[in-house]
């Protein structure tokens, strides 16, 4: 972990957190009567009825039958606190004298949780719920939301809330594109002084890293995060290759990522085919592309083969005011090839040129090949 992002959350940890007024959700024709507190600092009143329509984990436990009911003159008919495990884990508990005491026994969270992110990230899975619009600050909170769904058994409520909340988060936005980009020029470096050196296995990546995205698109069964992660992994693939395959073997997308990066790569080939076919049997066709591969030549000597988004994107702008028989059959498989397929991340910027000068966007992810059951509504 970082030390400075480790050295902030310690502080944030030991820092005493403000109570807040409590957390009225709403919803029409009924009167909140489940109190939910959290560490001390944040305290929701939310319903039964919606806590059990969306999670089998409320639906099960809420009225157990080794629950005592509450009292008729009690204000809550469910009253639950946290608390938090030696383990650092921390789960709801019925609210009384025991649960009371140990809500607050000195175990902490692991780091970088803090009470704080956790109690935020609570309220927006709560709001997935209720279906409220939630602005996602960044890659760890929506993990953070993503392990509380799953905990609580309700990740298809939060990966159908994702539909909208993802469009009124720039900031999250924002963040997984920072390292779907610049992972590109943090690729592992290749040492050539050790012959068949065994890379090292890594499974964990940071939370805006694209293999940890993707993974979590996959937890979330969420399309258009799935796909959008997807071509940024892609992209990046061939240099990362050694060091991301532990994590996407151990998730079961391997099958899913060979096939869209092979679609990626076998369409580059036609493309590089159809230049070089056309340097043979046309020597105007011959004098532009080499003219403009010499200008290029220091950096495609030193890219790998599915490097050359640069190359390509600049043939592309050369070729219009270009006139000859292979201009067709190029400019169609360029065009599919310089693709940007992304969604979400879209920027002033094509497949080529800027963040993406190296890189292809065109990866797609047919429903097919989605790697879950699409007709499965409850997992």
């Amino acid at each position: 972990m970082d030390r400075r992002i480790k050295r902030k959350a310690s502080e944030e940890a030991l820092r005493e957190p403000e109570v807040e007024q409590p957390v009225i959700f709403k919803s029409p024709g009924l009167k909140p009567d489940v109190r939910l507190r959290l560490f001390g600092i944040r305290e929701f009143h939310v319903h039964a009825s919606i806590l059990k329509l969306h999670s089998n984990y409320f639906r099960k436990f809420l009225d157990s039958p080794e629950k005592t009911p509450a009292a008729p003159s009690a204000s809550w008919k469910y009253d639950y606190v946290s608390v938090v495990d030696e383990d650092g884990e921390w789960g709801l508990e019925v609210c009384g004298q025991n649960a009371e005491a140990s809500a607050n026994d000195g175990h902490s969270l692991p780091l970088p949780r803090t009470p704080v992110s956790e109690a935020v990230a609570f309220e927006k899975f709560l709001n997935a719920m209720y279906s409220k619009p939630t602005a996602i600050e960044d890659s760890r909170e929506l993990h953070d939301m993503t392990r509380l769904a799953d905990f609580y058994c309700a990740l298809p409520v939060l990966s159908t809330s994702l539909y909208i909340s993802l469009w009124h988060s720039p900031k999250f936005l924002d963040d997984i594109r920072s390292l779907s980009t610049a992972a590109y020029h943090k690729r592992p470096v290749r040492d050539t002084r050790v012959l068949g050196a065994t890379p090292p296995i890594v499974t964990e990546f940071p939370p805006n890293h694209p293999v940890s995205l993707l993974k979590l698109a996959a937890k979330l069964r969420h399309p258009i995060l799935f796909r959008e992660m997807m071509v940024y992994v892609v992209s990046l693939w061939e240099s990362n290759s050694s060091i991301w395959e532990p994590a996407i073997k151990e998730a079961g997308l391997d099958d899913v990522l060979t096939k869209t990066y092979n679609a990626v790569y076998h369409l580059q080939a036609k493309v590089f085919f159809c230049i070089f076919r056309g340097a043979v049997i046309d020597e105007a066709w011959r004098v532009k592309v080499y003219g403009l591969a010499s200008q290029l030549e220091l950096l495609m000597a030193t890219r790998k083969q599915m490097e050359m988004a640069f190359f390509c994107g600049r043939l592309a702008w050369h070729l219009e005011d270009f006139e000859s028989d292979v201009k067709l059959e190029v400019s169609q498989l360029l065009t599919d090839l310089l693709k940007n397929n992304l969604v979400l991340g879209k920027v002033g910027f094509n497949p080529g040129d800027g963040e993406y000068f190296h890189q292809y966007l065109c990866a797609e992810v047919k429903d097919d090949d989605l790697p879950w059951d699409l007709k499965e509504t409850d997992w």
